[in-house]
């Protein structure tokens, strides 16, 4: 009987265990929509959300004027070979049988924010599904990715230069535009009292004219 050489077997045992381990650690289908069914139950503005067949669940939504059925078409997970940054995506494809393209049209932005919650993100490390919401977060964490404020547009000297360019030029429209509605007021005011003094010049020649008319009438009576 050959002597076993358990040095080489230890090593070999712990590479198919660890195989196994990651087998039985990746994600399912049925996890996924297990964990998209408690994303969609705890929206906030979820109102109904029950399993009513296979696939089939009755769902009514404030986001947008739906109350109906909902249909889920395709669970679908990427390749564990496309993994990103130690995450799985997986989608969940649907359908809300009635709704009309005009409450899409209508609610684009309440639809639109609605359907990432059908996407969800499998994190290898903690072996959990998580929302879209829940992934962006632990990025954000996980990089240090700061939210952008306006704090850091200020310290951008050549938006700051063009920005108080901006406000220099507003502020000098302003100002012309007061001068030139305080010009028009004084030209205004000079017409009017134009016109007064040429109504008054007018009336005062009418009457001289009448008074030589009168001086006229009588010369000539007199003759």
């Amino acid at each position: 009987m050959k002597n076993i050489n358990f040095k080489a077997i230890v090593p070999m045992s712990l590479i198919i265990l660890f195989l196994f381990s990651s087998v039985y650690s990746q994600p399912t289908e049925k996890n996924l929509l297990n964990a998209w069914e408690d994303v969609i139950k705890s929206d906030s503005k979820t109102i109904v959300f029950e399993k009513t067949d296979k696939n089939m669940y009755k769902f009514n939504t404030e986001r947008f004027p739906f109350d109906g059925k909902l249909k889920v078409l395709s669970v679908n997970i990427d390749s564990v070979n496309e993994i990103q940054d130690g995450y799985i995506p997986g989608i969940i494809e649907i359908e809300l049988i009635g709704l009309s393209d005009d409450i899409t049209t209508k609610y684009s932005y309440s639809y639109s924010t609605w359907l990432q919650n059908n996407y969800l993100y499998y994190n290898t490390s903690t072996e959990e599904w998580l929302s879209s919401k829940a992934y962006y977060k632990e990025i954000q964490e996980k990089y240090k990715i700061q939210p952008y404020k306006y704090w850091n547009i200020l310290t951008n000297i050549p938006f700051v230069i063009f920005f108080l360019f901006i406000i220099f030029m507003i502020i000098l429209l302003i100002k012309t535009q007061r001068k030139n509605k305080k010009y028009i007021d004084t030209a205004q005011e000079a017409t009017n009292r134009s016109l007064e003094i040429a109504e008054k010049s007018i009336k005062i020649a009418e009457e001289d004219n009448k008074i030589l008319k009168e001086i006229l009438e009588i010369l000539r009576n007199r003759g």
